[in-house]
């Protein structure tokens, strides 16, 4: 995999091997819940899901919530900043309330997704 990038859905589906990284964001937006594989047996960079809802009524502030989101994951890696933090979301409403997804990937480490 030297010189390539390995996305996939989660759970390892839909494999699409990156080598023009210009093309990494366009090819990484058609996943619905994507991770990267960088080497090894499984090994991932770390990803987390999360799922909010809000009722349509409530006051949210979602830039405050994924700055939030961001701090836990810095403090959980013991990270210098959050500059290594990605996220992808969407919105929809679901009934009277309105969901919030987010998936989080945190660059320059890497853990197995078997464990």
């Amino acid at each position: 995999m030297f010189k390539k990038v390995v996305l996939c859905e989660t759970g390892g589906d839909n494999v699409k091997y990156i080598e023009d990284i210009g093309k990494y964001r366009d090819i990484l937006n058609n996943f619905q819940y994507p991770l990267e594989l960088v080497g090894g047996v499984n090994q991932v960079k770390p990803y987390f899901d999360i799922d909010l809802e809000i009722e349509t009524n409530d006051d949210f502030d979602e830039q405050m919530q994924i700055m939030d989101y961001k701090q836990s994951l810095q403090l959980l890696f013991n990270l210098k900043s959050d500059e290594n933090i990605y996220y992808i979301n969407r919105t929809y409403t679901k009934g009277d309330k309105t969901k919030y997804s987010y998936h989080f990937t945190i660059d320059k480490i890497r853990i197995s997704y078997y464990n």
